[in-house]
């Protein structure tokens, strides 16, 4: 299994090299776009909304859910989202030979706007059409084969004053990222963002938009952080919160080795859809405190039955699979929610409140793509290229008989 990740990560990398032949011509005419801190106005998802031109906060679980926001920074509804993102996160199970549309949005007030997404099973390729009057922006990428029910994450980020646009669909199943580039993006107005979010922008007959963000900059794809602040990292000083790590810092690994911390990758995403929050609760799998974290973090098990079960003395599970135990609930807040992650020079397991869980995994990865994650701010000669742990992933029926054979 470890091999079949390493595949996987170096299939997106190539999907990305060849799906777009002028990607190459985009860098050199137009600023290659960085991911960064982002500014989110709206979250769509779970049957909530948010949405603040001003952008969303979560201040102690609060938050403006109205487009209200002092007149000297509220851009107002006909404003322009000059440099952005949206994010689409969505459940397809398209019929061979019919394209499958994703989400589709369309206003005239004024003049013709329209977005659509589809994803197409003949060849693979999940297109984005952008319209505003005469104007018609598309792009689109080939992504591995979608085969029955499947979840794709799709960031379609522009930097309109730069002319600078890229595609990145999150192949949740396979595990892959595929990505192009593309030139002269439109951008969004507020009012049309604010339309899509409240309801707008439909899904299609064979699918299901789980949810949807707007934010204002460039989002992150990929490479997802899953220990929300608080979480308390294992040092040779003692338990450290993990948002206070920093590079230098030295940090325990499960087996008791000292590593020094690399990079501290942190990101701000909506916390609804798949990225929403869960809460493991103590003493649930060795916890010493409640602990929240993404449903997409990996974690480690170990002992006689995982040896017994599947050849391994460790094997490893996704925190999302642990959903249907009672010790697992889904973690509320408000629409956003920060996670981070520790890089190391090495793939490790770090001891989290008594948990295993695994450091910051990076596989071979194309500069261009690098600079769409959260490392975008490390010069790319300098990010680790890891191998991963000999512990296999387990899928979700394993990783509950597992969890259930141990923990009974």
């Amino acid at each position: 299994m470890t091999g079949h990740r390493q595949a996987e990560d170096k299939r997106g990398a190539k999907t990305a090299l060849r799906s777009d032949p002028s990607a190459a011509r985009l860098v050199a005419k137009s600023r290659t776009l960085l991911a960064g801190p982002v500014s989110w106005i709206g979250v769509r998802g779970a049957g909530k909304l948010w949405f603040n031109r001003c952008g969303l906060t979560n201040g102690g679980g609060d938050v403006a859910p109205s487009a209200a926001c002092p007149t000297s920074s509220d851009p107002g509804p006909q404003g322009l989202i000059a440099t952005g993102t949206i994010v689409i996160e969505a459940r397809l199970e398209p019929w061979p030979g019919q394209p499958a549309p994703v989400l589709r949005y369309g206003a005239r007030e004024g003049w013709l706007r329209g977005m659509m997404i589809t994803y197409h099973p003949d060849d693979h390729r999940v297109v984005v059409d952008m319209v505003q009057g005469d104007e018609l922006r598309r792009a689109s990428v080939h992504v591995a084969p979608i085969i029955g029910e499947c979840d794709l994450r799709i960031t379609y980020s522009w930097d309109a004053p730069c002319r600078s646009g890229v595609l990145s669909v999150e192949h949740l199943e396979a595990e892959t990222l595929h990505q192009t580039r593309f030139r002269d993006p439109l951008p969004l107005p507020y009012s049309d963002a604010e339309r899509m979010l409240r309801g707008q922008a439909v899904a299609g007959e064979r699918g299901k938009i789980l949810m949807l963000g707007i934010a204002r900059g460039i989002a992150p794809v990929a490479l997802a952080p899953g220990l929300a602040s608080g979480s308390l990292i294992d040092t040779p000083m003692g338990p450290r919160a993990v948002e206070t790590l920093t590079a230098g810092d030295l940090v325990l690994s499960t087996s008791g080795e000292v590593h020094r911390v690399r990079y501290l990758a942190s990101r701000q995403v909506p916390a609804v859809g798949l990225m929403r929050p869960m809460t493991l609760r103590a003493p649930f799998m060795g916890l010493s405190r409640d602990l929240v974290l993404s449903p997409d973090q990996r974690l480690v098990l170990t002992g006689s039955d995982a040896e017994y079960l599947y050849g391994g003395d460790a094997v490893m599970i996704q925190a999302r699979h642990l959903h249907h135990f009672r010790a697992a609930s889904q973690h509320e807040t408000g629409p956003l929610i920060r996670y981070h992650a520790v890089l190391l020079d090495s793939h490790e397991c770090l001891s989290v409140q008594g948990l295993c869980a695994e450091s910051l995994f990076v596989g071979p990865m194309v500069p261009d793509i690098l600079r769409t994650t959260v490392l975008s701010g490390l010069p790319p000669l300098s990010v680790p290229i890891h191998r991963l742990m000999p512990t296999p992933t387990l899928s979700q029926f394993e990783a509950r008989n597992l969890v259930s054979a141990i923990y009974a």
